[in-house]
């Protein structure tokens, strides 16, 4: 079995959120090979990281399942040919007071990818307008729920 979980994260900064999701992939490195794809950390990390940072050029080749957390990531890692699995994880709804092109939502639709949510309005709100996601992940972003995810794609397989 291909146990591989990567995090495309092209921007790692000293927010809540990074640090959450650093957090999170330090975490589940415990119980699945882990990579963060990454072009600029800007963070120190308090604990040993158990995960492997490669630049995100050498995403494109990853076989296993890889993760995106914003549109942008979503459109860059949606043409990837290696990925077992792209999965979208939002809490906000991206077409909300913002431009983007129409083939952002056509390849949402249309494309081998899925979404999981971690707000249960959002998890409507794609429901209604795209397809339904995989799962709401209704504690938020935490390394459990995340486990949830990876091994329902993986009994999947």
């Amino acid at each position: 079995m291909n146990n591989q979980v990567a995090f495309y994260i092209p921007l790692v900064s000293n927010t809540e959120v990074s640090q959450n999701l650093v957090k999170i992939l330090n975490n589940i490195s415990s119980k699945y090979n882990t990579i963060l794809f990454n072009s600029q950390y800007d963070f120190i990390d308090q604990e040993p990281r158990r995960f492997s940072v490669l630049h995100c050029n050498q995403s494109k080749y990853f076989y296993g399942i890889l993760f995106a957390f914003d549109i942008n990531s979503l459109a860059i890692i949606d043409h990837f040919p290696a990925p077992y699995k792209k999965i979208f994880v939002t809490s906000d709804i991206f077409w909300q007071n913002k431009t983007y092109p129409a083939k952002v939502s056509y390849d949402l639709i249309m494309n081998d990818i899925d979404i999981v949510t971690y707000d249960s309005k959002i998890y409507d709100l794609y429901n209604i307008c795209f397809k339904k996601p995989l799962i709401n992940m209704s504690n938020g972003l935490t390394s459990e729920d995340f486990v949830n995810v990876i091994d329902s794609v993986f009994s999947a397989k």
